[in-house]
């Protein structure tokens, strides 16, 4: 199981015309130092669920590393939960999310499917 101290977060907003809220993408700090990219291998699996669920993630990924938001807190307190309890925040990765992001839902279904 990853420790919250090794993982790094972006949270994402929706993208207009897909049935999908809040989503939180993790990185593992070692893969993102290694790589610049997102880690592929996180889940349910070997991210501990009730601290997901303590922060306001829903434990199942809608694939590998995404997770999607709970609607009991807004973004705001998931990310401050996170924060919180060890998750880190990176801006070079939050940035490199934001570029993919602006490329439409598209290039972002295509770097994750």
């Amino acid at each position: 199981m990853y420790k919250p101290e090794e993982l790094i977060f972006y949270i994402e907003k929706p993208y207009e015309g897909v049935d999908v809220g809040y989503t939180v993408i993790f990185t593992t700090i070692e893969c993102w130092e290694n790589t610049n990219d997102v880690s592929y291998d996180l889940g349910s699996h070997n991210i501990a669920n009730d601290l997901l669920l303590e922060c306001g993630v829903i434990p199942f990924e809608l694939v590998e590393s995404i997770f999607e938001l709970g609607e009991q807190y807004p973004p705001n307190q998931v990310r401050d939960k996170l924060i919180t309890n060890g998750f880190k925040e990176d801006v070079n990765f939050s940035s490199f999310m934001d570029n993919l992001r602006s490329g439409g839902f598209n290039d972002w279904f295509e770097k994750f499917f």
